[in-house]
């Protein structure tokens, strides 16, 4: 029997086994699912640390409101009137008939100045100049008008009664330039429509009701005139010979037994020859709507003080001192109208 020896084992030809192959869909599968519980795990912690958690916000750029003092107008109080001022502006001086006043300007110093005429010649004539300009306030009326002597500007009002002209202007810290070639005037921020809302402010000092609200209206057709007089005066009227002239209208008032003061009619009174004389002085006053021309008649009578109106009447007073700053008979004169 033939004997079959074993093989050489190294003769022999190893086995090969196969290399695994990377499988990479595994390996993403693995990525991503321990992404997950990573993320999960990180939910889980703030969630069960709410409270303890500072939760930002966007870094938005908040600017603080600034605290603010709420001003409120300053009042001028010059004659016996009072006005508003703009919010910032302050009163620096102020007398009987002038004022000064610190305006808001940044740049320097700029001070608005004021001077008022108040029933003057002034006054009246740049009313009159100025009747087609009036505008109606909650005090009166006023107006804006031009000025005579170089005033940065004028404004005007008709308060009870009474007629006043405004006069302001311009000054300043700020340097005077060198070599003016002509009228230089400080930088401002003033208008002139400024100075004319503040002239609609306007208003009187004093609050007290009309004193002629309760007075007794008095008419006479024959003189043609009508006015208001407080109870207390009576009144007596002469259809003729008033003064022993012949055809001689006139009306006496009286306060108790004097007279207070009596209304002629023009042509027949004999002081006008006076009144018609260049040479008797002569001044006009403002009584409400009414301008008087006031003059003296230096007659036998010891002479009277007569206030003539539109060359109608004229109202006769024989102690001036009496009547000059009588207030009751400055009203009275304001009340007067001129009946056909």
């Amino acid at each position: 029997m033939e004997n079959i020896s074993p093989q050489n084992p190294t003769n022999q030809v190893p086995e090969i086994k196969p290399t695994p192959t990377f499988n990479k869909f595994k390996y993403l599968f693995f990525l991503f699912l321990t992404l997950f519980l990573a993320t999960l795990g990180i939910l889980i912690s703030i969630l069960t640390k709410k409270d303890d958690t500072v939760v930002s916000t966007p870094n938005i750029s908040v600017t603080p409101t600034p605290t603010t003092v709420e001003q409120s107008a300053e009042v001028l109080k010059i004659s016996d009137i009072q006005i508003d001022l703009p919010i910032g502006w302050k009163v620096v001086s102020v007398s009987q008939d002038e004022a000064k006043i610190l305006t808001d300007y940044q740049n320097h110093q700029v001070y608005l100045t004021l001077v008022v005429y108040k029933n003057n010649t002034t006054a009246i004539s740049n009313y009159q100049e100025n009747t087609n300009n009036l505008i109606t306030t909650q005090y009166g009326q006023v107006y804006q008008g031009s000025c005579i002597g170089g005033a940065l500007t004028c404004t005007g009002a008709l308060i009870n009664d009474s007629k006043y002209s405004f006069y302001w202007d311009i000054e300043s810290n700020q340097p005077t330039p060198k070599n003016l070639d002509g009228i230089w005037r400080p930088d401002h921020n003033v208008t002139t429509e400024t100075i004319l809302n503040i002239t609609k402010t306007v208003r009187s000092t004093d609050n007290t009701i009309d004193p002629t609200s309760d007075w007794n209206i008095y008419q006479n057709e024959q003189i043609g005139i009508q006015f208001s007089h407080p109870p207390d005066l009576t009144i007596e009227y002469l259809d003729s010979n008033c003064a022993n002239i012949p055809k001689h209208k006139c009306i006496n008032v009286y306060k108790g037994n004097q007279v207070y003061f009596s209304i002629d009619e023009y042509e027949f009174n004999q002081a006008g020859r006076y009144f018609e004389d260049e040479s008797t002085p002569r001044q006009k006053l403002s009584f409400g709507d009414n301008d008087f021309y006031y003059y003296n008649d230096p007659g036998p009578s010891e002479g009277s003080f007569n206030y003539n109106l539109d060359k109608k009447i004229d109202i006769a007073t024989f102690e001036k001192d009496k009547h000059i700053h009588d207030k009751q008979f400055e009203k009275i004169l304001s009340t007067f109208k001129i009946i056909q």
